[in-house]
């Protein structure tokens, strides 16, 4: 016998579900996967940053799937240039959003696949699915402060700047090398004034324009360096950094490398794993090639092809050891396991 079921008037029959979400970023548009985990996804397409179309696409969501305007939603993104303004945004509204390492993705390399952001936001979809299961499918990514964001602006900003000096440098050299000059000075430097004065009359006049163009592109590069270096020192100096200013006082650490280990390692990172009380460092895999020998984390071999090489170690591994050390001390990991006779003597060397 079959019945009839009506809906009762004026009740709300909505669920108390949860609701999951995708998004899959691109410069013009986003991609957005929704489902509660019972029903096939519903995908929406939004202008890239309409935060107010986002919300609607909740809106649709919630409803199609019967959820109270109160369930608990769950996002997810993949880390790229949007940064952390969106997942900032997103926990303001209350939403359960993660940001994942694109790298730890799994994919399956037995076969060609199909690649699209449909296909893409469908599949983070479905991890994220996994995800709240419990089951680990990849690796979250831990969220800076605004203000520890902003402070690795500026060595970033020194390190691309670094990166265009050397670009230009080389690209004058090979414009000269086109005429057969050879400059044996510092492009750039202190005697190239003089020295592109006595030989810029053997290259072609377009040519001189825009090796001149070059040099000054090269010349403002140079002189926002040091201006960010200085302004850097003077930090230091000032007392403002106080973990740089012990850091330099160890031999294998200079300003820079400071610089970068107290911003990008010693400050919100070891926050977010000072429950496991312990500091992991990367170390640098070194590939040796030895009698066609391969082997990967060994650094210089004693001997290669034969030949002696007396007191050499593992590029990075005096660093690495000393960057340890001065982590448990510095940071104040004082119950990390890791050197610890290291950092006792990073704490005499500061006494």
């Amino acid at each position: 016998m079959q019945t009839t079921q009506t809906t009762p008037q004026g009740k709300d029959t909505a669920s108390k579900g949860e609701l999951y979400v995708s998004f899959e970023l691109a410069d013009k548009q986003w991609k957005l996967s929704l489902s509660d985990g019972r029903r096939g996804p519903s995908r929406h397409t939004v202008d890239a940053g309409d935060t107010v179309a986002v919300l609607e696409c909740l809106t649709k969501a919630r409803t199609r799937c019967g959820l109270s305007a109160q369930c608990k939603v769950h996002s997810c993104y993949e880390a790229g240039r949007d940064g952390w303004w969106l997942h900032r945004w997103l926990v303001e509204q209350g939403i359960d959003n993660i940001v994942v390492d694109a790298a730890s993705i799994e994919v399956n390399r037995r076969a060609r696949r199909a690649k699209t952001d449909r296909l893409d936001g469908d599949k983070l979809l479905a991890m994220l699915l996994r995800h709240h299961t419990g089951e680990r499918v990849w690796s979250v990514l831990h969220e800076p402060s605004a203000e520890a964001e902003d402070a690795r602006r500026t060595h970033r900003e020194l390190a691309r700047l670094m990166h265009e000096r050397i670009a230009h440098t080389n690209r004058i050299g090979s414009l000269l090398v086109l005429h057969n000059l050879r400059p044996h000075i510092v492009i750039g430097g202190r005697d190239w004034a003089a020295w592109w004065e006595n030989h810029g009359t053997q290259v072609p006049p377009l040519l001189r324009v825009e090796i001149e163009r070059a040099s000054a592109r090269l010349k403002l590069v140079k002189d926002q360096i040091r201006a960010l270096d200085a302004a850097r020192r003077q930090e230091i100096e000032d007392g403002k950094q106080p973990l740089v200013k012990q850091l330099v006082q160890l031999r294998a650490i200079g300003p820079k490398g400071a610089w970068v280990l107290v911003k990008e390692l010693f400050g919100w990172r070891a926050k977010v794993h000072q429950s496991a009380r312990k500091v992991r460092l990367p170390r640098r895999q070194h590939t040796h090639l030895s009698r066609g020998t391969r082997g990967p984390g060994r650094g210089i071999p004693a001997r290669v092809d034969g030949r002696r090489r007396p007191g050499r170690r593992a590029p990075g591994a005096r660093a690495t050891s000393v960057h340890v050390a001065a982590a448990d001390a510095v940071c104040g990991l004082h119950e990390s396991p890791v050197h610890d006779a290291q950092a006792e003597n990073f704490h005499r060397l500061l006494q």
